[in-house]
């Protein structure tokens, strides 16, 4: 029973379901300071970040949603005052490795496990464009100088607190234009044209179809990104 830091795509299916139940459990606790609260492993860990909770399980919800399951319905859009606490049960790259771990026959998270910390930069590197241009560009630097061995455990905190900062605009629609570059080549004039409208007016649908499109023509480098889903709690409800 724990709550991961690392991004939601990296869960196992499992896991996944596992950490929604107990971040249930958490709200429930919080909100009325039940006195059960001493006895979660994580209510200690998150307590005066009730918001944050929140947040975290919209970003599940989103995750869920890319993977195709859409019965918890659709994540709200976040409260960019949320807090996050200081606190790890372990390290970030200790959980990549214990998730990597934990995958079985047959099952595993929608984002493989890094081998290495650039290939762990491409899979976040549109997140941070989403939150700032002068971080993608000099994280990028430092990551181009780092060796092919494991993940870098700084990267890996580095990158968990990145994404623990609100998205802004018009940054998230610099990122969501990059990655739609990725997949205008398999639709015709009309829906490019509809595309940008709706990168304008309405992020969230342009979010979607660019991960439906993903998905239809296997364009793995989306795929493996973690803006596929955690940038969804930033993004404006449609009209």
């Amino acid at each position: 029973m724990r709550v991961w830091d690392i991004a939601p795509g990296y869960l196992s299916q499992r896991s996944l379901m596992e950490e929604y139940r107990v971040l249930g459990e958490l709200t429930l606790i919080l909100d009325e300071l039940e006195p059960s609260a001493e006895l979660h492993p994580e209510a200690v860990r998150w307590r005066g970040h009730a918001q944050a909770v929140r947040l975290r399980r919209d970003q599940l919800v989103a995750e869920m949603n890319v993977r195709g399951d859409d019965q918890q319905g659709r994540p709200l859009v976040c409260d960019s005052n949320a807090t996050w606490p200081s606190a790890q049960v372990d390290a970030p790259h200790i959980q990549l490795r214990l998730m990597s771990q934990e995958y079985g026959p047959g099952e595993r998270g929608r984002i493989a496990s890094p081998k290495n910390s650039q290939v762990l930069w491409a899979q976040h590197k549109y997140s941070v464009m989403a939150r700032s241009t002068e971080r993608y560009r000099s994280l990028g630097r430092e990551v181009a100088a780092v060796g092919k061995g494991p993940p870098a455990a700084w990267l890996c905190q580095r990158l968990v607190d990145e994404l623990r900062v609100p998205a802004t605009w018009p940054r998230t629609r610099n990122a969501l234009a990059h990655m739609w570059g990725y997949v205008s080549r398999y639709v015709d004039r009309g829906t490019v044209a509809d595309m940008e409208e709706s990168l304008a007016d309405a992020p969230r649908r342009a979010l979607r179809k660019i991960g439906e499109l993903a998905l239809r023509h296997d364009v793995t480098y989306l795929l493996q990104s973690t803006a596929l889903s955690e940038l969804v709690v930033y993004l404006p409800e449609e009209p």
